[in-house]
C-alpha cells in the first residue's frame, strides 16, 4: 500500500481491490482513468473499530503513475476487529 503520513497503518488481509472508477482524469499525468481503491488496513490508533468490524481505507489511484489521493480510513462491518 501506499505510504501518504500514515507510518503507523499497514495493509491487512486481501489484497487492494477496485472499487469502481472515479470521475475525471488523473491530475499526476492525465491518464483518462482513475480507479478508486479500497484495502483492508490496521486500524490507526485514532480510529476506534468496533468489535466485529474492520478498518478499510479508500482512496483514488492512478494506474499508469504513481499519483494517489490521500486515504480515508473508515470502520466497516464484517470481519475481525
Amino acid at each position: 500500500m501506499r505510504d501518504y503520513g500514515l507510518l503507523d497503518t499497514k495493509a491487512t488481509g486481501a489484497p487492494p481491490r477496485i472499487a469502481g472508477e472515479a470521475p475525471g482524469a488523473c491530475p499526476g499525468c492525465g491518464c483518462p482513468r482513475v480507479f478508486l481503491i479500497e484495502a483492508e488496513v490496521e486500524a490507526p490508533s485514532m480510529l476506534r473499530v468496533p468489535k466485529g468490524s474492520r478498518a478499510v481505507a479508500a482512496y483514488a489511484g492512478c494506474a499508469a503513475c504513481p499519483w494517489a489521493s490521500p486515504a480515508v480510513i473508515t470502520a466497516k462491518p464484517g470481519g475481525k476487529a
